[in-house]
């Protein structure tokens, strides 16, 4: 107890000598100090927030307030976000889907839950219709690109007493407000939109669907006109084209790696026919009998007796001359047959994208080992086997040797560069986090180490200095008294004493002590 009341009074000791400018100084930092330990404190141990709710509609907000008040849960609200402890972010976002009636803005079939006398036929008619636009908003507001949506149907009227034969169509009016970040929406997209509605609402067909986004830009116009009929859009033949070179490069370096490592590569350009072609053609099989007709005539010289009188079978008549000339008959035999001759007609369609051409060019590095002929012949026969080479389609492979530039290190190292620099960004970001968390406490362990250096860090045998530079800042400045230097040198009595009185002391320093000795003795005296 005794050293710390010592070192107390030698501190406030301290404190008396310095002065007001320094006690000032000394004020400011210690109180400095104190404010960043209390900010530190303050924000260290201060609850986090995360979002609870964002962008709920009005009405919902207020439920979410008024069940949270009732939970006594606390929260923030910033903007349109309702915060909440960061650690019961989850239970309490499950406790307020269990007790709030969430309705986004727009009331649907719960409309028809509500309690009253009986309705009439027009006001069913009309809550059928909000209900109906409430359902088909929620619906919409579901998609993660939507923020907002306001739907409004027109339904044709019921008649109660008659059914008509061709009813009136239904038509939807939707405008839609895209959460930020998303400029439109895909062609697909507004297609699903409207699909959903053509199927949700009675009598709608798609093109009595108006669909705008944002700025009022309406997206339904000339939505399902196909403007490119005879063949695929522009997008996917180039798609496809890529694709298929793609597949004919890849197949060749898988074969042509494993021998030549990374000093090998490969180009291919594929030349794609994408006209529908349709051919039609007719052949003639061999023909079946179906009726057949035959006539028999027998004459002889003299007899009138004919089977057939008819011109037409007359002329139509093969006679043949008996072998028998002394009977003098004749006769003739009328053969008629009916075939049918099947008609064949073949039609092909050739689908759009056959290859017209490919034209395939490989390079071999020779850094190390110069590529001979028969090393080229074999690659081009390889490469030749994958492509499915065919030379009277015009075809062509081109096989080379290059010098790679470090026969592709040049490449290894960039990826490995790129990889190391990725590793040091995120060592760098953690450094940065824990710097960033730590560097107030060293700010503040800098500050005290200087004031304890700079007005309690002196030992003690300092304080004669200390007691000099004070008085020095105090009391003027004298002004030095100089003297004239003493010549040595002169041959002078004075000068010759005191060089014996030197040499006899250096010589004799006992004595000359004891001398010295008795003449303060006698001073004293």
């Amino acid at each position: 107890m005794g050293k710390i009341t010592e070192m107390f009074n030698k501190l406030l000791e301290k404190w008396k000598k310095l002065s007001v400018g320094k006690k000032a100084a000394i004020i400011s930092v210690i109180t400095g100090v104190i404010l960043i330990l209390i900010y530190l404190g303050i924000t260290t141990f201060k609850p986090k927030y995360s979002i609870l709710f964002s962008d709920l509609d009005p009405k919902d907000s207020g439920n979410v307030v008024e069940a949270l008040k009732e939970e006594k849960v606390d929260y923030k609200i910033e903007g349109s976000s309702i915060l909440v402890p960061k650690e019961k972010v989850s239970a309490i976002k499950m406790e307020m889907l269990s007790k709030v009636d969430f309705s986004n803005g727009s009331k649907g079939l719960e409309l028809f839950n509500s309690d009253g006398m009986v309705s009439t036929d027009f006001e069913n008619s009309v809550k059928y219709q909000k209900a109906l636009q409430g359902e088909v908003e929620r619906m919409i507001k579901s998609f993660e690109e939507v923020k907002e949506c306001k739907v409004i149907l027109k339904l044709p009227e019921k008649d109660t007493f008659a059914i008509k034969e061709n009813p009136e169509n239904s038509t939807a009016a939707v405008y839609i407000k895209l959460n930020p970040g998303i400029k439109e929406l895909k062609k697909e997209q507004v297609k699903a939109i409207v699909s959903l509605l053509t199927g949700a609402i009675p009598n709608l067909p798609k093109e009595n669907v108006h669909v705008a986004v944002n700025d009022m830009q309406l997206v339904t116009e000339d939505l399902f006109q196909d403007k490119d009929k005879d063949g695929l859009q522009n997008g996917k033949q180039l798609e496809m084209k890529q694709k298929k070179e793609e597949t004919l490069k890849r197949n060749i370096l898988e074969i042509l790696k494993p021998i030549y490592g990374e000093g090998v590569k490969a180009a291919v350009n594929v030349d794609l026919n994408f006209d529908a072609v349709q051919t039609q053609s007719k052949d003639y099989a061999k023909g079946v009998v179906v009726s057949e007709h035959i006539i028999k005539n027998n004459e002889k010289t003299g007899d009138n007796k004919n089977i057939t009188s008819s011109p037409v079978d007359n002329n139509m008549t093969n006679r043949q001359a008996s072998n028998n000339d002394k009977n003098n008959t004749s006769s003739h035999e009328d053969v008629t047959k009916n075939y049918n001759v099947p008609e064949v007609t073949k039609t092909e369609v050739q689908a759009p994208g056959k290859i017209q051409k490919i034209t395939a060019s490989v390079a071999v590095d020779e850094t190390n080992k110069k590529l001979d002929e028969l090393s080229k012949e074999k690659i081009r026969n390889t490469v030749a086997s994958t492509i499915g080479f065919d030379e009277q389609r015009g075809d062509t492979i081109s096989v080379q040797g290059f010098s790679f530039k470090n026969g592709g290190q040049d490449i290894m190292d960039s990826a490995k560069a790129e990889m190391k620099k990725n590793e040091l960004d995120q060592k760098k970001a953690m450094i940065e986090k824990g710097i960033a968390i730590a560097i107030a406490s060293i700010i503040a362990l800098i500050v005290l180490l200087i004031v304890y250096k700079k007005v309690w860090g002196k030992d003690e045998d300092d304080e004669y200095d200390e007691d000099e530079i004070l008085e020095s800042e105090i009391l003027p400045n004298e002004t030095e008294v100089e003297f004239e230097p003493i010549v040595f040198e002169d041959n002078d009595p004075k000068t010759h004493i005191e060089s014996e009185v030197k040499k006899y002391a250096q010589s004799k320093p006992d004595q000359v002590a004891d001398i010295v000795k008795s003449w303060l003795a006698e001073d004293e005296r």
